[in-house]
């Protein structure tokens, strides 16, 4: 059955999504979509030249950066997905974005894609039955760059494999790091395991870490469990890590929004 694709704007450009896509493509229609996210990615990415938006699905970060960066390089695994966001670059003559329809991982391998048909944005990688995808160590996918930015990272609980798979540029080049995480769809301990898993790879390079949405500054004496705040439990909220000679900017670019 053909799926009927509707047309809006966003950032200046044309934006299409399904019409049956009630999560993420309606919202952004209606003005809805992730609002306070978008505020700090768009101050973040001011006198940036190039970042990488992992897990694209179907492009609404990868063409706000690709309105104020240099270059974008764009990785969304889903078929379905990558071709929206292919006519979403194509369709806007986005020459600055390299788009990818790969998973970004920890090592080269076949992982399976876990669809969600009534969420497009919940999709994941997993050992359960699914779509067989390639996976690429971001390492290997950026090798011919000779700094990162920023990354985004919004991966569906895979995002401890990508920053492994990432952390020699990690390292090098200290890039502003935004990274989804769901803790209500975690249990205490896996959420916490999660968590763990992200901090032992990027604590030791003096990043700060911060929820996106209330501004919350994770402690590094007590690390992690910070980020697990049980009275403001949140679906797919942001958090982001940011390098410390950097912090004065950011801390300015909050109090615009409180």
């Amino acid at each position: 059955m053909e799926v009927k694709l509707l047309k809006t704007k966003i950032f200046g450009m044309d934006f299409w999504y399904r019409e049956d896509d009630r999560y993420i493509g309606q919202r952004i229609a209606l003005g809805k979509y992730e609002e306070y996210e978008t505020m700090l990615m768009q101050h973040q990415l001011k006198d940036v030249e190039v970042v990488v938006d992992v897990g694209a699905n179907i492009g609404y970060y990868t063409l706000l950066m690709a309105s104020m960066a240099k270059r974008v390089y764009a990785l969304e695994p889903d078929k379905e997905c990558f071709e929206i966001l292919k006519k979403n670059v194509e369709e806007n003559n986005l020459k600055n974005v390299v788009i990818l329809n790969v998973a970004a991982g920890a090592k080269k391998e076949i992982k399976n894609l876990i669809k969600d048909i009534e969420n497009m944005g919940n999709s994941h990688l997993g050992d359960e039955k699914g779509v067989e995808v390639k996976c690429e160590r971001l390492e290997q996918i950026l090798i011919n760059e000779h700094k990162i930015d920023l990354i985004k990272i919004d991966t569906q609980g895979w995002e401890p494999a990508v920053i492994v798979g990432a952390k020699k540029i990690i390292e090098r080049d200290k890039p502003t790091l935004f990274l989804e995480y769901s803790p209500a769809e975690y249990k205490d301990e896996k959420m916490k395991e999660y968590l763990k898993n992200i901090y032992k790879h990027i604590w030791s390079i003096d990043y700060w870490f911060y929820v996106c949405r209330n501004g919350i500054r994770i402690n590094k004496k007590t690390g992690y469990t910070d980020l697990w705040i049980k009275d403001k439990v949140t679906i797919g909220d942001y958090w982001w890590a940011i390098k410390e000679i950097r912090i004065k900017k950011v801390l300015k670019s909050l109090m615009k929004y409180y």
